[in-house]
C-alpha cells in the first residue's frame, strides 16, 4: 500500500485574533495541514492592542503558549506597539519595525491573512505588494463557513468545511488600490501613472515589477519615448525601495568611448592626458541605489567586459587603479535595439549577464485602451496655467491618435501635440485644433517616408558609399556583398526589430541576418582564388 506524501514543514506569520485565540490559530494551522498538506513548525505570532487590554493580552498569549507547546509548535511572540488595531498607519509602521531587523531568521514563510481587523489584511497587502519579504513569503486566507465561525469558541470545524486559498493574483492588481501608500520617485505623470488596460502594457508592468523584485540586473527595451527611463524611476526604484536621489542615469552615447571607462569606474589621479584629480565614478555614485545606463548598444566593448566582472563580483577597477573597489549599486539597462540586435552587437558574456530579466515596453499604437488616459496625464504635465485642466478630445484629436504614423515619438508625440495646442491656444477652437494637427501630420508623414526610405530614400544617406571608392577593385560579387551587409547593418540601427527593417526594405528579417555571413563567404573565396594565382 502506497504511502501518503510526508507533509513539508513550514514557519506561519499571523496577526493575533484577539477574541478568538487559541481558537482560531488552531483553524489556521488545521487548515494548513488537511488542506494543504503542510505542517505548521513554528509560528512568529503578532500582537498590540490599547494599554487596558494588557491583562486580556497577556491572558491570551499564555493560551497560545500552552496551545502551542501541546502541538509541538516553537512560537515566537512579538508585541507590536499600536494602541488602535483599525488604524491603518499604526499597523503599518509598527509591523515594519518589528518585522525588519527578523527578515532574515524568519527566512521562507507563510502568512495568514485572515486574523486581526481589516485594516492589518489590506496592511498584509500592502507589504506583499512592496516585497517586504523579498520574494520568500506566500499569503493565505483561511476562512471557515458561517454560522459557526460568529460563534466564539466553536469546535475546530471538519475538514470538509474549511477554506484555504493561496493569494496568488499579479502584483499589479494589489499594487493599484495602495500606491498611493507607496512613495514614488519623479513627477509620477507619464504612462505609468494610471492603472494600464491594455493586455500588452499590463503583462510589461507586471514583468516588470516581479522582476524588479530580484536582485539581477535588469534589461528593459522598448521604442523612444516608450517612457523607459520614467519606468526605472518610478516603478523599478519603487520596488527596490531607492529614493529618488539614488537614481544615477547614463546615456551610453552622451560620452566620447575613450573616456567612458572613465565616467563609470572612476579614475586616479595621472591616469591619462588631462587626469588632474582622482574622480569617483558613476557606479559608485550609485552606492544604494540604481545605476541606469541607457541605450547600452552604445557601449565599447572594453567597457563591457569590464561590466561583466562588476555583474559577477561586485569588484571593479579605477582607470589606472591597482586595487579592487566596490559597490552595491543595482545595474537597470535599457536599448531601443531589438534584442535580437543587441545580442549580434553586445559582448557575448555582456549579453548573456544583462539579459537574464527582459521586459519590453510596448509603443503607444500597440496600447489604444491607454491612449487616452496618457493624453490626459500629457495634458496635465505641459499645460500651462491659462489652459484649461482637462484636455481637449475632439473627434479629430481621436482619429489623429489613431493613427500609428502620428505616434512614431509614442508619449513625445502626445507632448508634441499637447505644446502646440497650448502656444496657439487651440483649445479655445475645434478649427485651431484641426490647424495644428494639419501641420503637424504634414510633417509626421515627411518623416515617415523618411524613415522608411521613401521620398528621394534620404534615409540611405546614412550610409553613402562617396564615390564608390571602398568598392574600387572589388569583384561584382564581393562590392554586392558588401553594400548588402552595409544596408543591414545600417537598418539594424534605425529600425526597433529585424521584422520592422524587412518590412521598410522589403526583404525578410533573415536577409538581413545572413547579409553579413554573405559577405565574410565572398571574402574568404575571393581570397582563395587570389592566393591560387
Amino acid at each position: 500500500m502506497t504511502s501518503k506524501t510526508p507533509l513539508e514543514n513550514i514557519t506561519l506569520l499571523t496577526w493575533m485574533a484577539t477574541n478568538r485565540d487559541p481558537r482560531f490559530l488552531e483553524n489556521i494551522i488545521y487548515a494548513f495541514e488537511h488542506k494543504c498538506r503542510k505542517k505548521v513548525t513554528k509560528v512568529y505570532y503578532l500582537y498590540g492592542g490599547k494599554p487596558e487590554d494588557a491583562g486580556k493580552l497577556k491572558q491570551k498569549i499564555a493560551e497560545v503558549k500552552a496551545f502551542c507547546t501541546e502541538k509541538e509548535v516553537e512560537l515566537v511572540d512579538l508585541r507590536v506597539d499600536i494602541t488602535d488595531p483599525s488604524d491603518y498607519d499604526q499597523l503599518y509602521n509598527g509591523m515594519v519595525k518589528v518585522l525588519t531587523p527578523r527578515l532574515v531568521e524568519i527566512g521562507d514563510v507563510c502568512v495568514s491573512i485572515s486574523s486581526g481587523t481589516n485594516a492589518m489584511s489590506i496592511v498584509w497587502m500592502l507589504l506583499r505588494t512592496m516585497d517586504f519579504f523579498n520574494g520568500r513569503a506566500k499569503f493565505y486566507d483561511v476562512r471557515k463557513y458561517e454560522p459557526q465561525f460568529k460563534v466564539q469558541g466553536s469546535p475546530i470545524c471538519n475538514k470538509e468545511d474549511q477554506k484555504i486559498n493561496e493569494i496568488n493574483f499579479s502584483v499589479r492588481k494589489m499594487y493599484l488600490p495602495v500606491s498611493r501608500k507607496s512613495t514614488l520617485v519623479g513627477d509620477g505623470i507619464s504612462s505609468f501613472s494610471h492603472p494600464p488596460r491594455s493586455a500588452k502594457r499590463s503583462q510589461a508592468m507586471e514583468d516588470l515589477e516581479c522582476y524588479s523584485s530580484m536582485p539581477d540586473s535588469l534589461l528593459i527595451l522598448g521604442e523612444r519615448g516608450v517612457g523607459k527611463s520614467s519606468s526605472v524611476r518610478e516603478i523599478v526604484a519603487r520596488i527596490k525601495s531607492v529614493k529618488e536621489d539614488k537614481v544615477v542615469e547614463m546615456g551610453c552615447g552622451e560620452f566620447d568611448k575613450g573616456i567612458v571607462g572613465s565616467v563609470l569606474f572612476g579614475h586616479e589621479k595621472g591616469a591619462f592626458t588631462g587626469a588632474v584629480e582622482k574622480r569617483v565614478g558613476l557606479i559608485k555614485t550609485a552606492e544604494n541605489g540604481i545605476l541606469f545606463l541607457d541605450e547600452i548598444q552604445d557601449l565599447p566593448k572594453d567597457v563591457q567586459r569590464k561590466l561583466v566582472r562588476f555583474l559577477q563580483d561586485r569588484k571593479y577597477r579605477k582607470v589606472g587603479g591597482n586595487t579592487d573597489e566596490s559597490s552595491n549599486a543595482q545595474l537597470v539597462f535599457a536599448s531601443n535595439n531589438s534584442i535580437e540586435m543587441l545580442r549580434e552587437k553586445l559582448d557575448p558574456d555582456f549579453y548573456d549577464r544583462i539579459s537574464t530579466f527582459v521586459v519590453t515596453i510596448p509603443p503607444l499604437r500597440e496600447c489604444p485602451e491607454d491612449l487616452p488616459e496618457d493624453w490626459n496625464n500629457v495634458w496635465r504635465k505641459v499645460r500651462s496655467s491659462s489652459a484649461p485642466e482637462e484636455p481637449p478630445l475632439t473627434p479629430e484629436l481621436k482619429a489623429h491618435f489613431d493613427n500609428p504614423v502620428n505616434l512614431q515619438g509614442n508619449m513625445r508625440s502626445l507632448q508634441k501635440v499637447a505644446r502646440h495646442i497650448i502656444a496657439k491656444k487651440a483649445w479655445e477652437s475645434a478649427d485651431k485644433i484641426r490647424e495644428v494637427l494639419a501641420k503637424l501630420e504634414a510633417e509626421n508623414r515627411l518623416i515617415g517616408a523618411c524613415d522608411s526610405g521613401e521620398a528621394g530614400r534620404p534615409g540611405n544617406a546614412a550610409f553613402a558609399v562617396k564615390d564608390f571608392k571602398e568598392f574600387q577593385n572589388c569583384s561584382w560579387d564581393e562590392a554586392e556583398a558588401k553594400f548588402k551587409c552595409a544596408m543591414a547593418q545600417w537598418a539594424q540601427e534605425q529600425y526597433p526589430s529585424l521584422a520592422a527593417a524587412g518590412k521598410a526594405l522589403g526583404c525578410t528579417p533573415r536577409t538581413l541576418s545572413n547579409a553579413k555571413a554573405a559577405k565574410a563567404k565572398v571574402a574568404a573565396k575571393v581570397a582563395v582564388k587570389k592566393k591560387s594565382r
